[in-house]
């Protein structure tokens, strides 16, 4: 299979930065955060304290760490800087599946 010129892939890379630096319209990042704010202040939540209807009902918050570092990035920079972030793993995958593919010859 022919590769590509670097050119080519950095313009590639740079299209997938660029289209990814996208607001954050998904309303469970904020859950998510708010998670993150709980676990920063000392306890992982072993029951939802968000519910108004069905308070003190078990939660098991399996993605504690990951909201944890969406609440520590915010702190940092702010949403912009979430933004960016997911601009870097998107480039980081896309990246990451080049270098399997070619060890693999594919």
């Amino acid at each position: 299979m022919a590769r590509l010129a670097p050119t080519t892939e950095a313009l590639v890379l740079l299209l997938v930065f660029l289209s990814s630096l996208t607001p954050i319209e998904d309303s469970d990042v904020f859950l998510h955060m708010a998670t993150g704010r709980v676990v920063l202040s000392g306890q992982i939540p072993s029951v939802d304290p968000f519910s108004h209807t069905i308070p003190g009902k078990e939660w098991l918050a399996h993605e504690w760490l990951a909201a944890t570092a969406l609440e520590v990035g915010y702190r940092v920079g702010g949403l912009g800087l979430l933004v960016w972030v997911k601009g870097l793993l998107a480039v980081l995958v896309i990246l990451l599946v080049r270098t399997l593919c070619l060890q693999r010859g594919v």
